[in-house]
């Protein structure tokens, strides 16, 4: 009896590891070009500027658009799972670019909560080595950006300004030390959360 129930248990710890990977594996994420973030320009191969042809063309089919989040803005969206604690996943954007007056004005793509989703977004790097998961105190020292002061919209953001355009790292998680998001594009893109 003991026996059936240890390899019951076994059983099913295999299985639950493999609906785990299957849904990673099933989750979509955009096809990138290269694995190159450049501040203000790019990221992956999509760059600002582009038409919506060309982003398609860049980073493939997004899984949803969203035309109501920003006003004058469209949201291509890649929808990854995030577990909010419940156990159960639901699918956030954590990739996308958004759109206004035809051209991409604002690239993002966030650290997927998922260990193996997180590999595949990980090899996007700066020319400065600065990617998802690095430091936020080697973005600031590596780019420039000043030591903030107290509190965590200061603590949480640090953003690079290049003539009309900006790169923000973003470390969302207390006590703000890690990059989790980084967004590239105009300056004056609402969507950006650029500070000016």
């Amino acid at each position: 009896m003991i026996r059936k129930a240890s390899l019951l248990l076994a059983l099913l710890a295999v299985l639950s590891l493999a609906l785990v990977a299957a849904g990673a594996a099933s989750a979509h994420i955009p096809r990138f070009k290269n694995h190159k973030i450049v501040t203000g320009t790019s990221i992956g191969g999509l760059k600002v500027g582009m038409t919506k042809k060309q982003a398609r063309k860049a980073w493939g089919k997004s899984d949803k658009i969203d035309t109501v989040a920003f006003k004058g803005y469209t949201w291509y969206q890649w929808l990854l799972p995030v577990d909010p604690g419940t156990g159960t996943p639901i699918l956030e954007p954590k990739i996308g670019y958004f759109m206004h007056k035809g051209k991409v004005a604002a690239i993002t793509v966030e650290l997927p909560d998922e260990p193996l989703l997180a590999t595949r977004v990980t090899v996007l790097k700066t020319s400065k080595r600065i990617g998802l998961g690095d430091s936020m105190a080697a973005a600031r020292s590596k780019y420039g950006i000043p030591t903030p002061g107290p509190g965590e919209a200061a603590q949480s953001r640090a953003n690079l300004k290049q003539g009309k355009r900006c790169t923000l790292f973003y470390a969302p998680t207390n006590p703000w030390t890690t990059v989790e998001a980084i967004t590239v594009g105009l300056c004056g893109a609402q969507p950006g959360g650029f500070s000016s």
